[in-house]
């Protein structure tokens, strides 16, 4: 049986994202996957490590929220932070 993996990435930008907080704008799971990405990209350039996920039930519910203690495993390399005058000559 072959992999429907490629398939989902191309219908992607179709399927709606259920949201579990009023959100002001629809989301898909593109931009919801591309958030993520982002944010764990940034952990890691940064020098962050996850060390605990903590698990939070909503009484009366039927979801879950997580909540995330990140923490500073290495330093931060010499490009940041960035000064305001890099920053707009040479954006990221």
């Amino acid at each position: 049986m072959g992999s429907h993996f490629f398939a989902m990435i191309s219908r992607m930008k179709y399927i709606e994202r259920w949201a579990l907080m009023r959100n002001s704008e629809k989301e898909n799971i593109s931009e919801h996957s591309l958030e993520v990405a982002m944010i764990a990209h940034a952990l890691a350039v940064l020098g962050g490590k996850t060390e605990n996920v903590y698990e939070i039930s909503v009484k009366g519910e039927d979801w879950t929220h997580y909540i995330l203690h990140v923490i500073k495993e290495k330093p931060t390399g010499k490009a940041y932070p960035r000064r305001q005058g890099k920053i707009s000559k040479a954006p990221l």
